[in-house]
């Protein structure tokens, strides 16, 4: 007996040497939002499972295996690991990468790469080199995207690239999940069901920049450039021969004011509000050209608009808040600040499930029993 799968209508034709019978089965359908790597190695998993259960001619392990459709807002795979540079398109496509959260071009891996090297394809295999011990974030992405592909020439058809998720609703009554989909070119929207929902965005979904700051900034007629730190790309213009700033004292601030100093930047301050982070404890940086500023906070725009005044604080340690020491008498302008970057990390979203309704029947039991 052969098996023949076609995917583009779920039927699987069973041929033996008699005569072929063509049989309807409706595989369990599954909707992945998110093409970074979460999506990608699931998807990866259902085609190893594939291959392994054809090659063995398990029929029924095949009818059970599920019909996986994966949606990604931007237009390329990666996730995060993918940078705008990555990308060479223009144009709405352009667009829709830069929409989305990603890592910046400077970052290298902060582990061993052996921690995240994978069990069925080694780095030797991929590169044919040997490698340092930490990478960049190019040839991670370079070395995730060729393993899911490589027995996989066809790993994309199910991929609708350039599709946002708008909506996730679980009905109840029908056991399916109601997703609302939006194409990101025509802004048509379409409504499917399916019966399991994953969600593979990770929680870092918004780039967080400090409403105090940047209102500061703003209000104060602040005239240098902000930015955060997924949208650094190649920054050299926004660095070279001129002092930046970095908001936030962890492995961002620490991996972006080397790369600044690198390409020549005339001198770069860090602050650290708490003094406690990956800046604060590193002992000595490049050329002086480094000051980590710590136990203040910026309190107003000077200079006509290039300059940022931080005074003396109080930090409460135990509850994480601040506020300007009323007898302090430090007080630190800085000049000249053509570019203010923020390495203060992500917000956790999921607005693509704000009205995913699943009722707890035993929370439900407990609340009667208090009434």
């Amino acid at each position: 007996m052969m098996m023949v799968q076609d995917s583009t209508n779920d039927k699987i034709t069973m041929c033996t040497t008699e005569s072929p019978a063509t049989i309807n089965v409706k595989r369990p359908t599954v909707i992945i939002i998110g093409c970074g790597p979460a999506g990608m190695f699931f998807l990866h998993a259902v085609n190893t499972r594939r291959r392994m259960m054809e090659d063995a001619g398990d029929t029924q392990g095949l009818l059970k295996l599920p019909d996986v459709t994966v949606f990604e807002k931007s237009s390329m795979p990666g996730g995060v690991w993918k940078n705008d540079r990555d990308f060479t398109g223009t144009g709405e496509n352009c667009d829709a990468v830069k929409e989305s959260v990603n890592m910046y071009e400077a970052l290298w891996t902060n582990g061993p790469k052996e921690n995240i090297e994978f069990f069925d394809y080694s780095f030797d295999e991929h590169f044919g080199k040997d490698l340092p011990t930490f990478m960049p974030r190019r040839a991670i992405l370079e070395y995730i995207t060729a393993r899911v592909t490589k027995n996989s020439p066809n790993f994309y058809d199910n991929v609708h690239f350039s599709t946002s998720v708008v909506n996730v609703k679980y009905i109840r009554e029908r056991s399916k999940f109601s997703v609302v989909t939006k194409n990101n070119h025509t802004k048509e929207e379409t409504t499917s069901e399916y019966d399991k929902c994953i969600w593979a965005n990770g929680e870092n979904g918004k780039a967080y920049i400090p409403s105090k700051i940047e209102n500061l900034l703003k209000e104060g007629g602040f005239r240098g450039k902000t930015m955060h730190s997924s949208e650094v790309g190649d920054f050299k213009d926004d660095v070279r021969g001129k002092r930046v700033l970095m908001i936030g004292d962890a492995y961002s601030a620490e991996d972006l004011t080397l790369q600044a100093i690198k390409l020549g930047a005339k001198r770069v301050y860090i602050y650290s509000r708490s003094g406690i982070g990956a800046c604060s404890e590193m002992g000595a940086w490049p050329q002086n050209k480094v000051k980590v500023i710590y136990d203040m906070i910026p309190t107003q725009v000077t200079k006509d608009g290039h300059g940022i005044r931080f005074e003396e604080m109080e930090y409460d340690y135990d509850t994480l808040t601040h506020k300007i020491n009323a007898e302090g008498e430090d007080v630190l302008d800085l000049k000249d600040i053509a570019t203010v970057i923020y390495c203060t990390g992500y917000d956790e979203t999921t607005d693509e499930l704000r009205e995913y309704e699943y009722e707890d029947e035993d929370e439900d039991e407990d609340e009667d029993e208090d009434e």
